[in-house]
């Protein structure tokens, strides 16, 4: 199973180091401290041993508890890619299950769930290496945005992930950082061929 990435990394990082108080904590204790009363704890869902579908890739946003996991289906056709994608709340209730057609998801009016399992698929199919982390990163910048405006974010907002992207490859650019330009390009470039 790949674990594409913890959402709101960075602020956990500046909490932690600023706030000194993880001195001498474990992980677990660091990372619950840092995500504060609104995030209990972080889960990452699998799949069990011997369970029909296979657990292709975890996300959880250490900014609200919720979890997602994309599974691939014993019946799983790659001519057709469909995915199960489940959701958990922050208190570990699965909220909801559904099936996607990663082959009708469109970049330019998707939610956050159907994005990051458009990204699984790029990695897993090979089509793009680094979908799951650049998706990550996109979406994690997204959240920060929303959160500084408006107050609160929610993942199931239908978004034009084209448009975001467009201004991160800007900004990688503008900076200097061709790495990071080269990588979110190749990675517009993947979600373009999928529409």
């Amino acid at each position: 199973m790949n674990v594409g990435g913890i959402s709101g990394n960075n602020g956990f990082y500046y909490q932690s180091k600023v706030s000194n108080n993880n001195v001498g904590k474990s992980f677990n204790e660091a990372i619950n401290g840092a995500a504060g009363s609104q995030t209990p704890h972080l889960i990452l869902h699998k799949s069990a041993e011997g369970d029909a579908e296979k657990t292709l890739g975890s996300w959880a946003s250490a900014r609200t508890g919720q979890s997602v996991s994309v599974c691939q289906p014993e019946d799983f056709d790659p001519a057709n890619p469909v995915y199960k994608i489940k959701i958990w709340d922050k208190y570990d209730n699965l909220v909801e299950e559904r099936e996607v057609d990663i082959n009708s998801i469109d970049p330019q009016s998707a939610d956050s769930y159907d994005m990051y399992a458009l990204s699984v698929y790029g990695e897993k199919s090979g089509k793009n290496p680094s979908a799951v982390g650049s998706f990550i990163f996109m979406q994690s910048e997204r959240e920060s945005q929303q959160i500084s405006q408006n107050g609160s974010y929610s993942f199931d907002t239908i978004e034009n992930w084209m448009d975001i992207l467009k201004d991160i490859i800007k900004q990688q650019y503008d900076v200097g950082n061709m790495d990071g330009y080269l990588k979110f390009k190749g990675y517009y470039e993947f979600l373009e061929g999928s529409k």
